[in-house]
């Protein structure tokens, strides 16, 4: 079995690495959470408290402004349409571990100021999905593939998603991104 799932993420990797390189380049640019203006968010949908952690969380970035686009995973066959998010499950996974479909298809089309993936603990699906996202800055929990995320937010391991939440937007809103003119 480990020869398989070995062959599997081989076949990934080398999967996403090709994609990177012919999709158009992006233009890194640092931005804080003031000044993001189109804001995708990938998180894992399965459970109901960090569903609706993140719902309100997208709630209070609209309120502000901000144009927030959500794409949620669910790590089971959950198929139902009363979601008020996008979203796709484990069967729009394929065997090499990338997910499929027009909802992935539309959220990577989109050209995003910050892509953020609000789990305080990554998987190979949420980098997948972050790496190839169009975005300015890319922010998401550690991890070893560093080509997925600008920035990376390392947590112990029993942080909750509201504290990983309020740390995320500590460290956006400290990120200065002022411009002025040399004197």
């Amino acid at each position: 079995m480990g020869t398989i799932n070995n062959l599997k993420m081989y076949f990934h990797r080398r999967s996403f690495n090709q994609l990177l390189k012919t999709r158009p380049k992006r233009l890194r640019n640092m931005v804080n959470l003031d000044s993001a203006k189109m804001i995708g968010i990938i998180f894992q949908a399965t459970e109901l408290a960090e569903r609706n952690t993140v719902t309100q969380f997208a709630r209070q970035l609209r309120e502000q402004g901000k144009h927030v686009k959500l794409l949620g995973y669910f790590d089971n066959l959950q198929n139902d349409d009363n979601f008020t998010f996008p979203y796709f499950n484990k069967k729009q996974i394929d065997w090499a571990y990338r997910p499929q479909g027009d909802t992935v298809r539309d959220f990577l089309d989109q050209d995003y100021d910050l892509v953020i993936t609000l789990q305080t603990r990554t998987d190979i699906i949420s980098e997948y999905l972050a790496g190839l996202a169009r975005a300015g800055l890319k922010v998401g929990p550690c991890t070893d593939n560093s080509q997925c995320y600008d920035l990376m937010i390392d947590t112990p391991a029993n942080t909750r998603l509201p504290q990983f939440i309020e740390q995320l937007e500590r460290l956006l809103k400290k990120t200065n991104v002022k411009h002025a003119a040399a004197i």
